[in-house]
């Protein structure tokens, strides 16, 4: 009589998927297999863990197989789901958008830090916000802020406006097109913001190659900034001041390597003050913070 086969379960489907992923070089191999598994059984990565010994049955097997072929493909996992978790938020995104990331998360930090210490209503501006996410996160846990979010991408504007409708804040996010810091008429009256936080392109045109494969299938338009990287970050720097009130704040995030230029950038302007750099959880300097010398008009920035 021939032995029963092994049944997969939960368990067995991750164990192997892991490994598959791994031998692939697919980063964070064993959640990107708990995030496909638990979309395809419809349930929360975390709920896995009570149904390890669960088994899946040849309908569900099937996707998840598609689904771990295009993932070891170079299909970014967000995308395939339709979903990535940000500062603990379900975000909807789509190949029009990057996919948040952990360190975008500090401008969130800089958003809520300054709406602290305003202990009242303020005002944020978050430019090149893709799906919206630092825009969400930030409204969402600071309930006195107001929010710009801006785009120059349509299709990124409506996946914006989809993630500030799936939180119920369109009360208090406005979404809008724009290219940086060209103010929409239609948010003049949010003028001067305390704060603007910004997450634009920064990948260089050599670096553009050595970018992991699920990295080059998200939109060059919100990747690519040029010959140096810095491209998009300097006219931010020196368009920000006119739209900040006197010691309000700017965020920028910034690959990594790039502090020195920015900082220099930022020292160039003669308009801020306090300039300094968050790092993210590898230690790189992420973030560039610095606020606005009240009554200092900008000077030309390179």
């Amino acid at each position: 009589m021939n032995a029963p086969q092994e049944q997969w379960t939960v368990r067995r489907l991750l164990g192997w998927t892991g490994e598959y992923f791994a031998r692939a070089s697919l980063d964070e191999s064993r959640l990107a297999a708990e995030v496909l598994l638990g979309h395809v059984l419809g349930c929360e990565r975390v709920q896995l863990y009570a149904r390890f010994d669960q088994a899946v049955g040849d309908e569900q097997r099937a996707a998840y197989r598609q689904l771990v072929r295009r993932a070891a493909d170079g299909e970014p996992v967000a995308y395939l789901t339709g979903e990535k978790e940000f500062y603990s938020l379900p975000i909807a995104v789509t190949p029009d958008v990057m996919v948040p990331r952990p360190e975008t998360e500090l401008l969130v930090d800089v958003a809520l830090a300054a709406a602290r210490e305003a202990g009242g209503p303020s005002r944020l501006w978050d430019v090149c916000t893709g799906s919206g996410c630092v825009a969400v996160a930030a409204a969402r846990y600071a309930e006195q802020l107001a929010v710009l979010a801006t785009d120059v991408s349509p299709p990124a504007v409506e996946v914006a406006r989809t993630n500030v409708r799936r939180h119920a804040l369109e009360g208090r996010v406005l979404v809008a097109r724009a290219d940086l810091l060209a103010l929409p008429d239609d948010a003049r009256e949010m003028a001067p913001f305390d704060v603007i936080a910004a997450n634009p392109p920064y990948v260089t045109d050599a670096q553009m190659a050595d970018l992991p494969p699920q990295v080059r299938r998200e939109p060059q338009l919100a990747v690519r900034a040029g010959p140096t990287g810095l491209e998009f970050i300097a006219p931010i720097v020196r368009d920000a001041p006119r739209h900040l009130r006197a010691g309000g704040t700017l965020a920028v995030e910034v690959g990594a390597g790039q502090a020195g230029g920015v900082y220099a950038i930022l020292d160039r302007a003669g308009c801020y003050e306090n300039i300094r750099f968050l790092a993210d959880a590898a230690g790189i300097e992420r973030t560039a913070v610095a606020t606005v010398i009240a009554d200092r008009p900008a000077r030309a920035s390179d």
